[in-house]
């Protein structure tokens, strides 16, 4: 878990606020296959892809979320929300975004 995001997200803006040693991050995780995840927010947006074996996870806001591959810092229509994690004893990882939807903020 981090806070700035380790992988572009595709928007100029929010790239710019990335982790500033990613590429060093992400070396160094590739290196340890039993990382089975890598979370983070920042971004409020979510984002859920894998790399190789190792699953990358945005999580969005509890707050108002960015427009997803926007180049500017344009808010998103999007309802707060969070993600779940559910670690199993394999290393499997279940998760899910949950948005709340109807919230009047």
């Amino acid at each position: 878990m981090l806070h700035h995001p380790p992988l572009p997200m595709d928007a100029p803006s929010l790239d710019q606020l990335g982790l500033l040693d990613a590429a060093a991050f992400v070396e160094v995780i590739a290196r340890h296959p039993q990382v089975r995840g890598v979370a983070w927010g920042h971004a409020h947006q979510s984002l859920d892809v894998f790399r190789g074996a190792t699953r990358w996870m945005c999580t969005p806001s509890t707050c108002m979320q960015f427009r997803p591959r926007d180049p500017y810092f344009a808010t998103d229509d999007r309802p707060p929300g969070y993600r779940v994690l559910d670690l199993h004893d394999d290393g499997g990882i279940a998760t899910e975004v949950v948005w709340l939807e109807g919230y009047a903020g």
